[in-house]
């Protein structure tokens, strides 16, 4: 999917579920920012340099799990409020590890596929700019967004 595809998707899903995990707004927010670098890191570095061929650096759960893990303990960086603790961070940690999964699901609707113990899966083959994919993930993304603002539809 495209890279604006995976954002919003991944936006949803966090704010979901940010909020059943009871994190308020401004850390919802921190963890809005931190997703989008998260998913500029993937698509950025995991790449190989003048080809669309994935690497297996951050297509992969070890390198998601490894990216989730260092963006969470940068996170406290962007806490004002200062009202830090382990929960918090494994929270964080959570969401995160949450996104980088969503990216990886997405991207094993294309064609080229994710690695997993070194081999390469795909489960379908929509190509990363079929309009009508990346449209449908977009929209489930906005709905996911806009029924985690609204805490009375819990």
């Amino acid at each position: 999917m495209r890279l604006v595809t995976h954002i919003v998707f991944a936006l949803g899903v966090v704010s979901a579920s940010s909020r059943m995990l009871g994190l308020d707004l401004y850390r919802v927010l921190i963890l809005w920012g931190l997703t989008v670098v998260q998913h500029h890191l993937v698509d950025r570095l995991s790449h190989e340099v003048g080809h669309r061929r994935r690497t297996p650096l951050f297509h992969s759960p070890t390198g998601i799990i490894a990216l989730s893990s260092a963006l969470a303990l940068i996170a406290p960086l962007f806490d004002v409020e200062s009202r830090y603790s382990y929960i918090w961070l494994l929270k964080f940690f959570l969401l995160l590890l949450l996104s980088g999964f969503t990216h990886l699901m997405l991207d094993a609707l294309n064609p080229g596929g994710v690695y997993f113990r070194g081999r390469r899966v795909r489960l379908s083959r929509i190509h990363y700019n079929d309009p009508l994919a990346n449209a449908f993930f977009q929209l489930i993304g906005a709905l996911l967004v806009i029924y985690s603002m609204y805490p009375g539809l819990w």
